[in-house]
């Protein structure tokens, strides 16, 4: 059977934190939907990702809702702009592709334009 699936972003609101927008630390979901093989057992579920990215990412929960639907609860480490260029789930016998993925990583920790405001001096 042929994997095709889409996935979409959802950012849940965090008091404190600006609304649709990702963060270092901050979970988030992928919400896929479309086809794939029905025998995939999401319950021993992992992420396959490329070298680039696997140290970037942490997958926390990988669930079905629905014979169309599941959703990836992930969270990203690294600020900047994350692609990969593999990212599949597998339950160690099946694989589904969810494509390439694209994220734009914003830290929460406020821009330093010099590290120190005054040098240091001997007396």
């Amino acid at each position: 059977m042929l994997n095709e699936v889409k996935c979409s972003t959802q950012i849940p609101d965090v008091v404190g934190l600006e609304k649709e927008t990702l963060t270092v630390g901050r979970h988030f979901y992928l919400n896929c939907e479309g086809t794939w093989d029905r025998e995939f057992d999401f319950s021993k579920a992992f992420v396959v990702l490329d070298e680039s990215t696997k140290n970037t990412i942490k997958v926390f929960k990988i669930e079905a809702r629905n014979a169309n639907t599941f959703d990836v609860d992930l969270v990203l480490y690294v600020a900047g702009d994350i692609r990969t260029t593999q990212f599949k789930i597998s339950d160690g016998q099946k694989e589904i592709d969810l494509g390439a993925q694209t994220f734009k990583v914003k830290s929460v920790l406020p821009q330093q334009t010099e590290i120190l405001s005054a040098r240091w001096s001997p007396r």
